[in-house]
C-alpha cells in the first residue's frame, strides 16, 4: 500500500466475499456502504483521507469520495462512468482538493507489483479467480 496509514475497502452486501479477502491481503477495515454511510464510516475510522481511490462506476462515489478526503487530498478516479457526475466545486476549490482521471499505468507501476506479488509480504492466491495461457488471455476479461 505504498506507506498508506490506513486501507479502507468498501462494498456492498453482495461484495462480502471480496471484501473479507480485501482484509485477508490487508486492509484494515472494510465498510458496507448498503449498511452504513462511507463518508461518516470512513471519518470514524481515519479521519479525513490523503487518497480516495474510486473504482465503482458509480457517479456518486466521486462525490463520496470528495467528501472524505482532507484539505489537498486527491480522489483518483480508476473507472469509467457512462453517467454524468455532478458535485458542489466549493469544497474541492476552498480545500485544494483535486479529482485525477486514471487509466492506464507506468511500466514501473508493474514492475512494482510484480516485485510485490513475488515477495512474502502479501500473499495474492485469495484474488486469483481463474489461471489461462497467455493463448486464452481474451477469457479472462
Amino acid at each position: 500500500a505504498a506507506g498508506a496509514v490506513y486501507i479502507i475497502v468498501t462494498g456492498t452486501s453482495a461484495d462480502v466475499a471480496r471484501l473479507e479477502i480485501a482484509v485477508m491481503i490487508g486492509a484494515d477495515a472494510v465498510i458496507v456502504v448498503d449498511k452504513e454511510d462511507p463518508v461518516k464510516r470512513g471519518n470514524e475510522i481515519a479521519g479525513k483521507l490523503y487518497f480516495v481511490f474510486e473504482a465503482t462506476e458509480i457517479a456518486s462515489t466521486i462525490n463520496q469520495g470528495l467528501k472524505m478526503l482532507k484539505q489537498g487530498g486527491k480522489v483518483m478516479i480508476t473507472s469509467i462512468h457512462v453517467e454524468d457526475v455532478t458535485f458542489d466545486p466549493i469544497d474541492l476549490v476552498r480545500l485544494s482538493k483535486s479529482l485525477i482521471g486514471v487509466y492506464a499505468y507506468h511500466k514501473d507501476t508493474w514492475k512494482r507489483a510484480l516485485t510485490l506479488m513475488s515477495s512474502v509480504i502479501i500473499d495474492i492466491t485469495p484474488i486469483i479467480s481463474h489461471r489461462l495461457l497467455f493463448s486464452r488471455g481474451p477469457e479472462g476479461f
